[in-house]
């Protein structure tokens, strides 16, 4: 009970400062907001990426880079390669860029488009699939994916690559019987106006 007393109504607990500043790195970059942790004495990145990597995040460990500020408050970005993880020591004060692996976006005639994970080896018909199918207002033959580079491919067996935007367009049967609509409307408001201006001349 030393360590967990029972408090009463009137307790005041003061909880003492504590500087760990000296103690931390900051990891920007793949998290939403910029995050601190707590580094070890003499730990390097590789085993720092071991104790903080979670796959859900999709990190790329291809573009890691450390900004570290000198004595004179000038600041020196050192670029890692994932084999040298071993053989960098991290410093109190570091700053970690860590990018993530940018997904595939989904878009169009989809049940549920959106931004989805990049999975190597995946086709646009997989990812069509993880988007909960094409609406009947889509068509499977018409797959559009646009790389990042600004290449178009066509089709829904075409593989994907991190970064591509797939969209689905609407069928043929979909645009003539929207546009039917439109025309229906249009036929209504001018016979509307017809009848209208009927009335009124007499």
């Amino acid at each position: 009970k030393r360590n967990n007393p029972l408090l009463k109504a009137g307790d005041q607990v003061t909880i003492p400062n504590s500087d760990i500043s000296g103690e931390m790195i900051l990891v920007r970059g793949i998290a939403e907001r910029a995050r601190h942790y707590t580094i070890k004495p003499g730990e390097n990145l590789e085993l720092f990426m071991e104790r903080w990597y979670s796959p859900k995040q999709n990190p790329d460990i291809s573009k890691v880079e450390i900004h570290r500020e000198n004595v004179e408050g000038e600041t020196r970005v050192i670029k890692i390669a994932s084999s040298q993880f071993s053989e960098v020591l991290l410093e109190a004060g570091d700053v970690l860029y860590i990018d993530q692996i940018p997904g595939v976006m989904v878009l169009g005639e989809v049940r549920r488009p959106g931004r989805y994970e990049y999975q190597p080896g995946y086709s646009a018909e997989d990812y069509i699939t993880r988007a909960m199918g094409i609406n009947r207002d889509g068509s499977a033959m018409k797959v559009l994916i646009t790389r990042a580079d600004g290449t178009r491919v066509r089709g829904r067996k075409a593989m994907i690559q991190a970064g591509d935007v797939i969209k689905i367009g609407r069928s043929t049967r979909s645009v003539l019987v929207g546009q039917s609509g439109l025309i229906q409307v249009a036929i209504a408001v001018l016979n509307m106006y017809l009848i209208i201006a009927a009335s009124t001349k007499y």
